[in-house]
């Protein structure tokens, strides 16, 4: 087990390392990187940069320089906003993007709905619809843990 200098998050396909920084302090998330990166290339497996995303989110009027996360001699790209498992963060704290998400994906769900009402007749549509082309597909989601813990 690697002792990490800052607080950790596993996902069973993701993880995310934060630091609270206060003023004139140094962020040990290059350390952290550093450690999970060793870590990974001994259990023969290794880190992919261009899906790793760093977020600032600082409320202080001037913005401090912070060292570069480099991973596999790439360097992070850094993000205004990242989505985690069930929410989206913006570096500003504000939910607009999380909500503007939701509503998108009710949205699409909600037309399905509308589309299988619309048609009386069931699934099976009628040569004069005008929908004929179009197949539908009704899917109900299932949680991701529903199906690994029983």
């Amino acid at each position: 087990m690697v002792k990490l200098a800052t607080d950790l998050v596993k996902f069973v396909d993701d993880s995310t390392a934060w630091d609270v920084l206060h003023r004139d302090s140094q962020s040990n998330l290059p350390s952290t990187v550093k450690a999970c990166e060793e870590w990974t290339c001994d259990n023969n497996m290794k880190l992919n940069a261009s899906k790793t995303k760093e977020m600032r989110v600082n409320f202080s009027s001037s913005s401090p320089s912070y060292p570069p996360i480099v991973i596999n001699n790439q360097i992070v790209n850094i993000v205004t906003h990242a989505k985690l498992p069930g929410v989206t963060i913006s570096n500003d704290l504000k939910w607009n993007l999380h909500v503007s998400a939701i509503c998108k994906k009710a949205s699409k769900r909600l037309y399905a709905l509308w589309l299988l009402k619309k048609r009386p007749s069931g699934l099976r549509p009628s040569p004069s619809d005008a929908h004929s082309q179009r197949s539908i597909s009704v899917r109900l989601p299932k949680h991701p843990l529903r199906t690994t813990f029983p």
